[in-house]
């Protein structure tokens, strides 16, 4: 017996019906499917267009491997903390109350002193080996760091401040380079700590060391610390690249933050959709031309529900609440930020049973309404590993255990090379040293240990979208406002 799509979909006429012409609600009994009815599902889902009715993670090879954000199903991501920056090994690191530690002293829960003498909360450490560079300023100590730590310089001619890794600023031009100074701030709890007047600029240079262990961490608000001498530096947005992409599809995603505030989201997708840069932008320096541009994103900015402020609420509150918003907004995609600064109401014997109580009632908000989850998470390496696995994700295995798809970002510290297609051909570069990578550890639906690298926008501090070719080629015919993402991929098919 046969039986059409939209039948499939609620309830049909069973071959052992009890009466010709009796029709069973699926919820009252269970649903028997045929072999054609299996097949014809394969095949529907097949029809879909290259992944354009699904959600997206903005990175088409990665939505390929994947098969995309599929309703129903939880992804967990996992980020190792050396996607932010590290610091050599014995580095002076100033503490809110203004005594220093060393950079492997750095703990989680730590809070280091921000330029503007406010506290920063440390939220994740991290360390390993690789190549390392040391700065030499004019006036002050050397200190030690990788080749991904981004540097606060401002310039001497143009008075602007950027924010720049090690790796990028050694491949500007000589003249640029000897104009950036590095900027030293005075926390106004220490009116005696050098240097005598409020802010200085320090001339230094760069000189590449051998291989040794840094040490890493990730910050709260706008990650900007102050080394043992007063010198700025910085930590370092898959979350909003996800959001971002979705809502170009008009599908409709809701972040949901224990951790940043509205204000951090709003920069960041702001950020995004701007590519301004990022240092004038949280500095409040924006130019005119930036400004004009803020102007017109947020004047074709979407009416949809986005963001779910959940910052020291329970996740029975965030449990009750968000599967609400999902039925009255129709939500395709939840994303949670993160695993770990989520509480709960009900007591827990110890904190793995706490994050894996978490972590299930999270799960069980998008898979009872068939709708996609990601729940970000904080990771641990293990030393001696090269890079991380489903088993890194911090506090509870069991999360990635019950997930359909765990992917984990880190910062290769060495060239990641894979087998050539072509036989008797060299390896193939899969991802460079020092290059943001996704590895897809756990996939469902797809190949399990695929390796994405991940292209990232220094200056506004953003993703890039990888757009599968065809839509790459089509999106080369718009104008340069931008209107290629008000249309939907389909449409451009039909032109």
């Amino acid at each position: 017996m046969s039986i059409d799509d939209n039948d499939r979909l609620r309830a049909g006429t069973l071959p052992n019906d009890p009466a010709d012409d009796t029709k069973i609600v699926a919820s009252d009994a269970p649903r028997v499917l045929t072999v054609r009815d299996l097949l014809r599902g394969a095949r529907i889902d097949a029809d879909r267009k290259n992944l354009k009715s699904l959600t997206t993670t903005g990175n088409y090879k990665l939505d390929s491997i994947t098969g995309g954000m599929i309703p129903g199903f939880v992804w967990v991501f996992g980020a190792d903390t050396s996607w932010g920056k590290c610091l050599g090994r014995n580095t002076p690191v100033m503490r809110s109350d203004g005594t220093t530690c060393f950079a492997q002293e750095v703990r989680d829960g730590d809070r280091l002193m921000g330029p503007d003498s406010k506290p920063r909360t440390v939220v994740g450490t991290t360390s390993g080996r690789g190549k390392l560079f040391m700065i030499i300023p004019t006036r002050g100590e050397p200190w030690v760091c990788n080749w991904k730590h981004v540097l606060v310089v401002v310039s001497t001619r143009t008075n602007v401040t950027t924010e720049i890794s090690v790796e990028d600023f050694l491949k500007k031009s000589p003249p640029w380079r000897h104009q950036q100074k590095l900027l030293r701030v005075k926390p106004k709890q220490l009116p005696n700590t050098e240097p005598r007047t409020n802010v200085k600029r320090v001339g230094f240079s760069i000189e590449p060391i051998d291989d040794g262990q840094f040490f890493g961490w990730e910050l709260d608000g706008d990650g900007l610390f102050l080394l043992g001498d007063c010198t700025v530096t910085h930590n370092s947005s898959f979350l909003v690249m996800i959001a971002d992409e979705n809502l170009k599809r008009k599908k409709r995603i809701l972040v949901v933050s224990a951790e940043d505030s509205e204000k951090l989201y709003g920069d960041r997708l702001m950020l995004r959709r701007t590519r301004n840069n990022a240092n004038r932008l949280r500095s409040k320096k924006v130019t005119p031309e930036e400004r004009e541009k803020m102007l017109q994103v947020e004047e074709k900015a979407e009416e949809s529900p986005v963001f779910l402020d959940a910052r020291g609420r329970g996740v029975e509150w965030v449990s009750r609440n968000v599967k609400q918003i999902i039925k009255e907004q129709q939500i395709d995609v939840v994303a949670y930020d993160y695993l770990q600064a989520f509480d709960n109401e009900k007591p827990q014997q110890d904190r793995r049973n706490q994050v894996t109580y978490i972590a299930r009632t999270l799960t069980d908000i998008t898979k009872s309404l068939d709708k996609t989850g990601i729940i970000f998470s904080q990771i641990t390496v293990e030393k001696g590993k090269p890079m991380p696995d489903k088993h890194s994700i911090r506090e509870s295995r069991d999360v990635s255990n019950a997930a359909e798809v765990v992917l984990l970002g880190f910062i290769p510290e060495k060239d990641l090379m894979g087998q050539s297609r072509e036989a008797g051909r060299p390896p193939e570069l899969l991802v460079g040293a020092g290059d943001k990578a996704i590895l897809v550890d756990k996939c469902k639906n797809g190949p399990r240990g695929a390796m994405i690298r991940m292209p990232w926008d220094n200056d506004s501090a953003c993703f890039d979208t990888v757009l599968d070719p065809e839509t790459e080629r089509l999106s080369k015919f718009v104008d340069a406002a931008g209107n290629f993402s008000d249309f939907d991929n389909d449409d451009w098919r039909t032109r």
